[in-house]
């Protein structure tokens, strides 16, 4: 039995790689989400706000229902936050939530998962949805850039301190999806070039049927999941390992 953790379960990249991993019965998974569409009898919905850190404090895993061969955290759920310049930001509380659902919640679900499930022999993994925005600088999203360099640094850390402690049973990767064609492309093609200078190639992207889609991502990422040895880098791409 391999038992996964997935943040972000409602749409997206979350919704289409737990539906991908329940195909198989050997699979079950638990979802973080504020809302839910799965039925599957090997699928445990939680709800979860991201955003609410006293609960974050407070928080434990459910723990495997059975020994488990594989155990994986994947922090998945993201925001984009306001798509404008910094001079021009309106809601400075959607920073705070950007950096909390981006950053800080993987930060404290992957401590808490470290600790609490130290003890656990079989094979366990980090994965961490990160974006190519956290490693080339793009107008407009600059918190969403910040969080999610962040989340790189997470995991370089991570996997640092796995290697001087030598456990060898623990890998964490922070994985960038490419464009998917997701809900938070939506709210990019909805504003201004005043808002956004690249709102146009966006916009082309969807008419030219040129973003991924959520299923081959997600195929993707368990081709990874089900085969780290064949992956040495941390910090990873999907458009670069076709």
């Amino acid at each position: 039995m391999n038992q996964f953790y997935i943040t972000g379960t409602s749409s997206g990249i979350g919704l289409g790689l737990a539906n991908q991993l329940l195909i198989n019965e050997s699979n079950k998974v638990t979802g973080f989400s504020r809302s839910n569409t799965i039925a599957h009898a090997n699928f445990r919905f939680i709800p979860f706000d991201l955003t609410n850190t006293e609960l974050l404090y407070r928080f434990r895993f459910p723990e495997p229902e059975s020994n488990p061969e594989l155990l994986v955290l994947i922090n998945n759920a993201g925001v984009l936050g306001e798509i404008n310049l910094m001079q021009s930001l309106s809601d400075l509380r959607k920073v705070n939530e950007v950096y909390q659902v981006n950053l800080v919640a993987p930060t404290l679900l992957s401590s808490i998962y470290l600790n609490q499930f130290n003890a656990y022999t079989c094979k366990k993994l980090i994965i961490n949805i990160s974006s190519g925005a956290g490693r080339h600088p793009i107008d407009s999203w600059a918190t969403y850039c910040a969080s999610k360099a962040g989340l790189d640094m997470l995991t370089n850390v991570i996997n640092k301190e796995i290697k001087l402690h030598n456990q060898s049973n623990v890998r964490a990767f922070s994985i960038a999806p490419g464009i998917v064609d997701t809900p938070m492309q939506n709210l990019i093609r909805e504003v201004s070039t005043e808002q956004f200078s690249r709102v146009n190639e966006f916009i082309s992207l969807k008419t030219n049927n040129q973003l991924l889609e959520t299923q081959d991502v997600a195929n993707k990422l368990i081709n990874i999941i089900f085969n780290t040895d064949k992956f040495e880098d941390t910090i990873l791409d999907l458009r670069n390992l076709d």
